[in-house]
């Protein structure tokens, strides 16, 4: 079995609900799905979700390295050798990460197809459920208050709050929030590379009493080094997101304790 066929689209999907966070507002996702067939029939799908903020890529581009690079590389491979095809592939495409995710999940895919497993089973996974959070993006207090009672009503019992902008109005908007959904429901907040230092000790500082879970992102990605004084200063788990896009940014932020 080789693989016999490489075919990118993009689709646009409209938001339900448009949402704000720090650096930009998100009416729409335009993510790129990915069809890799093969000699047998057995196709595998995957799905890359580029966001020019925080993988450095676009449609465009993802489509253009589907393309020009992926196909002629993966045609005439053994699919059934994922790890192989995608270390053949990483150099080619190094800033290019949400390229190499939906290979990576069309690959497993087919293996999934062929095993005749379900990819969870396949990969040794035990879980039938796992919580999750629900997102709030940059709303007024009252809106967020109401925004959060809703979910809550829903049956979430983990909410995300979105605010970078204006500290001491993120401030204002947890405490009431943690003030309305009471004790039982988890916190937590993403600044997305909107605080500085000082906005982000103020925060923690002046949130303490949400019992804020983790604090996402308060500083720029491009600045470690505040990343750093801000997680070794306070006292919550501070959360990498839009500086983590590699494995060895992974090891980078470990290393340095950012």
């Amino acid at each position: 079995m080789k693989i016999s066929q490489v075919e990118g689209w993009a689709v646009t999907m409209q938001l339900a609900e448009p949402y704000t966070i720090a650096y930009e507002r998100v009416e729409s996702a335009t993510n790129i799905f990915l069809r890799v067939e093969c000699s047998s029939g057995v196709i595998g799908y995957g799905c890359a979700a580029p966001d020019e903020h925080v993988t450095g890529e676009t449609p465009a581009s993802v489509l253009t390295a589907l393309e020009d690079i992926v196909a002629p590389s993966l045609k005439g491979s053994d699919p059934l050798r994922p790890v192989m095809l995608l270390e053949r592939l990483k150099p080619l495409l190094r800033s290019q990460p949400s390229v190499l995710a939906a290979i990576d999940m069309a690959l497993f895919d087919i293996l999934g197809k062929v095993c005749n497993l379900p990819l969870w089973r396949l990969l040794g996974g035990f879980r039938d459920r796992i919580s999750t959070s629900i997102t709030i993006g940059i709303l007024t207090e009252k809106e967020t208050v109401e925004r959060a009672r809703e979910h809550v009503a829903r049956g979430f019992k983990c909410l995300k709050l979105k605010g970078g902008i204006d500290v001491e109005s993120d401030i204002s908007r947890v405490l009431r929030v943690r003030e309305t959904v009471g004790q039982d429901i988890e916190l937590r907040f993403d600044a997305n590379q909107g605080f500085s230092v000082e906005d982000s000790l103020k925060f923690v500082e002046k949130t303490r009493k949400a019992r804020l879970e983790l604090f996402e992102q308060p500083t720029p990605k491009g600045q470690p080094e505040m990343l750093r004084q801000v997680s070794t200063t306070v006292a919550i788990p501070v959360m990498a997101d839009e500086s983590l896009t590699s494995l060895r940014d992974a090891f980078r932020i470990a290393r340095r304790g950012l």
